[in-house]
């Protein structure tokens, strides 16, 4: 997604650029309608082509289908590509650049203040990692074991409404 919004800028700058110096440039023309057919050209075809770039992407990575059951969600920006936990209802988790770049999932469980989450058969969460754990504070996750994640900033927390009763008074 990073590169397609980066392809998509390059794309904008350049036929905005074109077209107003086809703009300026039919200005001082007589004949202008020449300039002007092709300024319209190129800023329609600079549109057109941002639009199908987008439905590109969205065929590519498509909205995450587990979004309503969605309980948790948590973030850290990093200059290249972030890092995005989402904890579902289902006792289960995804992480990735964002909820539509998953790079992982596995199961959840929590005891006490502690989510520990385990990848999936065949998966792992970061490098060969295949399983760690975080201390559940009110705004962030703080990773217990150094796997790279370090923390989390929490987005989203409804944990205590849909968690069962015995987790939700620990937490």
């Amino acid at each position: 997604m990073f590169l397609t919004g980066l392809i998509k800028l390059l794309i904008g700058l350049a036929g905005l650029t074109s077209t107003f110096i086809l703009l300026f440039l039919s200005a001082f023309k007589r004949t202008r309608s020449g300039k002007l057919r092709l300024a319209g050209i190129v800023f329609f075809s600079t549109v057109g082509l941002i639009l199908i770039i987008t439905v590109i992407e969205f065929q590519v990575y498509p909205k995450n289908p587990k979004a309503d059951q969605l309980i948790m969600s948590a973030y850290r920006e990093a200059p290249i590509g972030g890092i995005w936990l989402a904890i579902y209802t289902d006792q289960t988790w995804e992480i990735g650049n964002s909820s539509r770049e998953i790079t992982a999932n596995g199961t959840y469980e929590i005891k006490s203040d502690t989510l520990i989450l385990t990848a999936a058969q065949g998966t792992s969460i970061i490098g060969e990692i295949d399983q760690t754990s975080f201390i559940i504070q009110s705004e962030s996750l703080i990773e217990i074991n150094n796997s790279g994640i370090l923390s989390l900033e929490i987005i989203l927390n409804n944990m205590k409404e849909t968690a069962p009763l015995d987790t939700a008074e620990s937490l």
